[in-house]
């Protein structure tokens, strides 16, 4: 049961977003298809 409305205790950071875009845009993420990455701390958006 989570206690806190966002368990890391923090709101993501736009930079780290964009981390994890520039990962899937690249060779090392090339077997990644059809999937939905969510990079929001847990915060439901």
């Amino acid at each position: 049961m989570l206690t806190r409305p966002n368990p890391q205790g923090r709101v993501v950071d736009p930079d780290e977003v964009a981390d994890a875009v520039a990962w899937l845009c690249s060779p090392g993420a090339s077997a990644i298809t059809g999937q939905a990455i969510a990079v929001a701390g847990r915060e439901v958006m």
